[in-house]
């Protein structure tokens, strides 16, 4: 007998009606595997799963932190996210990058998570 620890983020549940259906294991990378894209055209037909509004801020305000590698954290974890509602897609509505005299730089992403229909 083989034991394996499971983190709850990488289970994803299933809900069918009223049936208890077993969970499915997301790999640590399936993450990778949602496509990011900010052309609306490329989501067209899809089933919407969820909305994320997600604000992310340095630690410290004297890092040197550039715009496109917050935006670049900032849309991992919304891949993340997006992942564990079983997405495929993840569309870009939003991003504001903000660095204020003297407060840590921060940025503010909006995303939409898409699926394929089935």
């Amino acid at each position: 007998t083989e034991i394996y620890t499971l983190s709850l983020h990488d289970a994803l549940p299933i809900c069918k009606g009223n049936a208890v259906v077993p969970a499915q294991i997301a790999s640590s990378e399936s993450w990778k595997d949602v496509v990011v894209t900010k052309d609306e055209a490329d989501v067209k037909g899809m089933l919407f799963v969820d909305k994320y509004d997600l604000t992310l801020t340095q630690s410290s305000n004297w890092s040197r932190a550039k715009s496109d590698e917050m935006e670049l954290g900032a849309t991992i974890q919304l891949q993340k996210r997006a992942v564990q509602r079983r997405a495929t897609h993840l569309l870009i509505k939003e991003v504001e990058f903000k660095r204020t005299y003297g407060e840590p730089p921060s940025i503010h992403i909006v995303g939409e998570a898409y699926r394929k229909r089935n």
